[in-house]
């Protein structure tokens, strides 16, 4: 959060389409690791829980919810704190560049259409090449990012929480209907 309110200067046009704040995105995987060994721990609990009372599986949901929740908030609310200074640095960016690019097209425009020399270009030379790098930059400049996070490490950690469920899951059901769910995946529609 103090990271947050020093005086960023986010780089609307970076590669990593988060104005080269997309490295503050890296801890979660680390954090997914701590969700994980969170969730080993829940799951054996509530297997004994049901094991030694017979309460359902179905009884632990709301508590697997909010536990997910409260790790997708632990891990992504500190990059909320940089919303602010990345939609701002998009939002000048797309109009400086907007400028400079519609007089770039319109001076190739009169260039190769109508044979004018015209004034030099702050882009560069009237040619295909600087034509296609001013349109790479500006299509990350459009592709950026104002929550500095990549959607991979929201993946993992969800699958972090959900994976250690998956014995729980397996040990409520029959083997008959295990094996017939698996069929069906596997095969279509077959009679079980």
């Amino acid at each position: 959060v103090r990271l947050s309110r020093v005086d960023l200067r986010p780089v609307a046009t970076h590669p990593d389409r988060a104005g080269g704040l997309d490295c503050l995105s890296e801890p979660i995987e680390a954090f997914a690791v701590f969700a994980l060994a969170v969730a080993v721990i829940a799951a054996a609990s509530w297997w004994d829980r049901i094991r030694a009372t017979g309460v359902s599986l179905e009884s632990f949901a709301p508590t697997l919810v909010t536990f997910l929740l409260s790790v997708l908030t632990l891990a992504v609310g500190p990059l909320l704190s940089y919303v602010g200074p990345l939609h701002a640095s998009r939002r000048e960016a797309v109009r400086s560049y907007g400028d400079v690019l519609r007089g770039f097209v319109r001076s190739l425009e009169s260039g190769w259409i109508g044979g004018a020399t015209g004034t030099p270009s702050p882009v560069g030379d009237k040619d295909s090449s600087h034509l296609a790098d001013a349109d790479s930059a500006y299509r990350n400049l459009c592709a950026m990012r104002v929550v500095p996070l990549r959607f991979v490490f929201l993946a993992e950690l969800v699958i972090a929480v959900l994976v250690p469920m998956v014995p729980l899951i397996v040990s409520q059901l029959s083997i008959d209907a295990l094996l017939g769910k698996v069929a069906h995946a596997a095969l279509g529609v077959l009679p079980f």
